[in-house]
């Protein structure tokens, strides 16, 4: 019995040296970005239109950090095989839309911008639009690029956003 106990015991120990090697932190493996970088990224006033049914709109973004504790808990899982190591930077966000049409007009918005990596070389920007629509728009070589909303139906509508 004692012998199955120190085989699992070793096993188990592999197991953590291993994970830990791959997901380990060395000066190597650390984000070469920090807060300043996401914010000068994804924080502060931008221009764009959005497609609509009949003609396209003008939209303004409003974008301010959000500090941790003003947004609202999440959780994180993997299913599946075992997880593998996925270096990624989160900055919440908080702030306004409006647009050309006067749908939306000063609307409080909250999203988040994501890196996925050690450096910031591409990120995607996720923001919570009113009655449950999602804009997200991925960001490379410093601007937003692909950017669409959609809102629960089968339809994505084009938009553009820069600064």
């Amino acid at each position: 019995m004692a012998h199955r106990n120190s085989h699992q015991i070793a096993w188990l120990t592999l197991s953590l040296t291993v994970a830990l090697a791959a997901c380990g932190s060395s000066s190597e493996d650390e984000p070469k970005f920090g807060a300043a970088e996401m914010q000068a990224a994804a924080v502060g006033d931008f221009t764009g239109t959005l497609a609509t049914d009949t003609q396209p709109t003008s939209l303004n973004l409003h974008l301010e950090h959000a500090p941790p504790g003003s947004a609202p808990a999440c959780s994180n899982r993997t299913l599946g095989m075992s997880p593998q190591c996925v270096d990624m930077t989160t900055l919440g966000l908080r702030g306004t839309i409006t647009t050309g049409d006067g749908k939306l007009s000063q609307t409080p918005i909250t999203g988040s911008f994501m890196a996925f990596g050690l450096e910031l070389t591409s990120a995607e920007l996720r923001l919570n639009l009113p009655q449950g629509a999602l804009l997200t728009a991925t960001w490379s070589s410093g601007k937003f690029n692909e950017c669409s909303v959609t809102d629960g139906t089968s339809k994505a509508r084009a938009c553009t956003i820069a600064r």
